[in-house]
């Protein structure tokens, strides 16, 4: 007798218990945004990433083109450079820092710290001077 069917009849129940007992990982695109979003407020979103957290924030107005690095500030300490998109009305950045969980402010910074920059016409939504 031949040992494939029995290798064949072996796998699938093998692929069965593991379905039976929840030993299989749900795939990324089954989760729900409830599963992903971990803190979230006008204009921001935090959301569980595989380095740990990207926070998202969205700008009313593109950022201005100037000599200085865009930044995201989460409840005023600066988490570090954030990427833009969007045509600079998104900003990202993704941290391990887990205090991003309970964030109650995000706002746009810049590297050198200093206030607004030429072309922004001061404090607007989600962003800081």
């Amino acid at each position: 007798m031949s040992m494939r069917p029995r290798r064949r009849h072996l796998a699938a129940v093998s692929i069965l218990a593991l379905l039976l007992t929840g030993s299989v990982a749900v795939p990324a695109s089954a989760r729900t945004p409830d599963d992903i979003v971990v803190a979230s407020g006008e204009g921001w979103t935090v959301e569980r990433a595989p380095a740990g957290y990207t926070v998202t924030l969205r700008l009313s107005k593109p950022l201005p083109v100037v000599s200085d690095a865009p930044t995201i500030v989460v409840d005023g300490e600066p988490l570090g450079i954030a990427r833009t998109s969007d045509g600079g009305r998104t900003l990202t950045i993704t941290t391990p820092d887990d205090r991003v969980v309970s964030a109650r402010e995000v706002v746009k910074g810049w590297a050198s710290g200093s206030g607004p920059k030429a072309g922004e016409d001061g404090v607007g939504e989600g962003e800081r001077r």
